[in-house]
């Protein structure tokens, strides 16, 4: 990516949060715009609307807390954290709405290892920092394991409390009567996170009564998240500041993150004609964070996406230019015996025609330019995108995939009107990555030449420009294309039947070419490294037995580097309880061959380590 071009973007991005109206004091906040989602083109818009036509139609006003789905108000006192409470807060929401208890989700967790450059307490973020925490399985935790109180230069890992799978946009509004979208979407799914600007000399602070009428774009941009959990079409435009009165009634019901007692019981009512409240040039589409249904209890997930969608878009306004039948592929290497079952991705234009391939065995390698080359065809399903955001797509059947299997998934474009894809890539201030070459590709075309997306552009000629505000940028980085996929390991003989039992698998020493990363489980993954073969390492994870029992689920393995030497360790050791078989293997080609005594200072030339861990029969 040209770095003079973001150095600019991202100067103007990270300092407009800070400009504000004559006179305004500041309370707490911390949203940051997304670093790729500026421009929204208007057919995004009127996708999103469409879906939400099969709602009821809203009535005059609306309190989700009146149906029992609402969780308690929260405090995030003087950090920039208000994006996490507002994300955490739609997903607490999602799990009432499912019939579940209250759940009160860690923000400091997540604002700690979301992994974006500003910082964590004061730096602010957005949704899309926290839809890459969430979607790559590093929580969400309970806030009793990591509260607000805890010190913030340390944070630890955990097994995800609840895993989230799907995310919903809604489009921003377009005018004080552009209402019914967001209405909709409250109603169906309860609680939706959006931004606004936030001064505290523009509402009543005994009853929080919210109205900012600044129509200069480069005054009151939007700097804090918050709920939308209602509205009132007749709350009444006396219930404002008389010096900041607005010319009609009617005010959303909003969750703030300032505590109960501040506000009206730590709820604001924003009026309709505010014009900066989910809507103006920085305002970003609103989310819902969806957890993981029954059937997506996945093993594993690959992706090279740790920072999720950076830059994203469609054709015209933004995206990469022209339209056709495009499409997007990432290849990968399994690590175990397991079973291909899902895929994910964004999509901002919904309903949106696909045909997905899943092909095997193709070739990968450090100079692979077609990731489909040398495979066979195991899949072909078509469908349709049914709802903005990131989506988890159920594969028909599941595919198998033996311990080193490549696979490429294919996802393709049939409505042909529109390009689109996401991107994790770095830019200035915002995201830090490291992109994998020959990866994740591109076509514009169903019969096209594939292009790497790591590689850099810097020419107006090739396909891969992003346009942002009118401004042509030129990324490299991989695509967010992610697999789940389901253990199908067979236990060595000769264990019982009943017994139960994980592989794990970690590339050792960094400097080897293929970086070889990956973790097998069935539950509590945490997310540090993404690997050349798209698999991520855990330097810790969960290696217990029974997830529904917490003296199993205690138990954590462990991988450190002495002087450049591999070492495994487990707390607690349970000794007899378990049997830990290490294997090694010089390189990707070579079999797997058992480390005598689980001694890794016995093959000193290997790259690749492989743990089995057995539960013993328990007398």
């Amino acid at each position: 990516m040209r770095r003079g071009f973001i150095a600019v973007f991202a100067a103007a991005l990270f300092a407009a949060p800070c400009a504000r109206a004559s006179g305004e004091a500041r309370a707490a906040s911390g949203y940051l715009p997304p670093a790729g989602r500026v421009v929204r083109p208007a057919a995004r818009r009127a996708s999103a609307r469409r879906l939400l036509k099969t709602v009821s139609q809203p009535p005059a006003s609306w309190d989700s807390r009146e149906h029992g789905l609402v969780t308690s108000v929260k405090n995030q006192g003087g950090t920039s954290t208000c994006w996490a409470f507002a994300a955490c807060s739609t997903l607490e929401t999602q799990l009432l709405r499912e019939g579940g208890a209250e759940a009160d989700f860690s923000e400091k967790n997540m604002a700690m290892r979301a992994g974006f450059v500003p910082d964590p307490n004061s730096g602010g973020g957005n949704y899309d920092m926290a839809a890459a925490y969430l979607l790559r399985w590093d929580g969400a935790i309970a806030d009793a394991l990591e509260p607000l109180t805890t010190p913030w230069n340390f944070t630890w890992y955990y097994p995800p409390a609840c895993r989230v799978q799907n995310t919903v946009w809604i489009p921003p509004r377009e005018s004080a009567d552009d209402n019914e979208t967001l209405k909709r979407a409250v109603m169906q799914y309860g609680a939706v996170g959006v931004d606004m600007y936030y001064g505290t000399g523009s509402y009543k602070r005994v009853n929080g009564a919210f109205y900012c009428n600044e129509t200069n774009a480069t005054k009151c941009v939007n700097d804090h998240a918050v709920v939308v959990v209602g509205w009132d079409d007749s709350y009444a435009s006396t219930n404002f500041l008389s010096s900041r009165r607005p010319p009609g009634d009617g005010a959303w019901l909003v969750k703030n993150s300032h505590g109960a007692t501040y506000n009206d019981n730590g709820y604001l009512h924003v009026s309709y004609y505010d014009t900066r409240f989910f809507t103006g040039p920085w305002t970003s589409y609103g989310q819902v964070f969806i957890p993981a249904a029954e059937d997506e209890d996945y093993c594993a997930a690959y992706g090279y996406d740790r920072l999720g969608a950076v830059f994203y878009g469609s054709s015209g306004d933004e995206g990469f230019q022209g339209e056709g039948e495009w499409k997007i592929a990432a290849l990968f290497g399994s690590s175990w015996n397991e079973e291909l079952a899902a895929v994910g991705l964004y999509s901002v234009v919904a309903p949106l025609d696909y045909k997905l391939e899943i092909w095997t065995n193709a070739t990968m390698n450090s100079s692979t330019a077609n990731p489909t080359s040398g495979g066979a065809l195991a899949l072909v399903q078509n469908g349709t995108l049914s709802t903005p955001g990131f989506s988890t797509i159920h594969l028909d059947e599941p595919v198998p995939l033996a311990d080193g299997t490549t696979f490429t998934v294919v996802f393709q474009n049939t409505a042909k009107d529109i390009c689109y894809f996401a991107l994790c890539a770095s830019a200035y201030g915002y995201s830090e990555v490291s992109a994998i070459s020959n990866r994740t590709f591109y076509s514009r075309s169903a019969a096209g030449a594939w292009r790497d997306s790591a590689k850099p552009q810097n020419s107006a000629s090739l396909d891969l420009q992003w346009k942002i505000g009118g401004v042509s940028a030129y990324p490299a980085g991989n695509i967010c294309l992610k697999a789940f996929t389901r253990s199908t390991r067979k236990l060595n003989e000769p264990p019982p039947e009943d017994f139960d039992g994980y592989d794990m698998l970690a590339g050792l020493k960094a400097a080897s070419p293929e970086r070889f990363y990956s973790f097998g489980g069935s539950f509590g993954a945490i997310a540090n490294i993404v690997g050349a073969n798209g698999r991520t390492l855990w330097t810790s994870w969960l290696a217990g037995l029974d997830p529904s029992n917490p003296a199993e689920s205690a138990f954590t393995a462990m991988l450190t580097f002495t002087n450049g030497v591999p070492y495994l360790s487990w707390t607690p050791d349970l000794g007899g309880s378990r049997l830990y078989t290490t294997w090694a293997k010089d390189s990707l080609d070579d079999s797997w061959r058992q480390v005598q005594d689980n001694d890794l200072s016995l093959v000193p030339d290997a790259r690749f380590f492989k743990v089995s861990i057995d539960q013993l029969p328990i007398d």
